[in-house]
């Protein structure tokens, strides 16, 4: 028997909250995603797609981490 607290299921995200997590337009998301420099889709259905949040969160630390290699750690500024 599988208990439901052991089931981990991602988060999917929608367009809207990826702009308001990302500050992002719409164009820009859409041509990082074919440069290969932000998170792919997941296709649900013919007209919905949507995004894993723990991919658009990663991606997001990934740059503060690229940030803070650059200029040093937060603690020391």
């Amino acid at each position: 028997m599988i208990h439901a607290a052991t089931i981990t299921c991602p988060r999917f995200i929608r367009l809207p909250e990826v702009q308001t997590i990302t500050g992002m337009s719409r164009s820009t998301i859409y041509r990082w995603m074919g440069e290969g420099r932000f998170p792919q889709q997941v296709k649900l259905a013919e007209n919905t797609a949507v995004w894993v949040a723990t991919e658009v969160a990663d991606w997001a630390s990934s740059l503060i981490a690229d940030r803070d290699r650059q200029v040093g750690s937060p603690a020391s500024a």
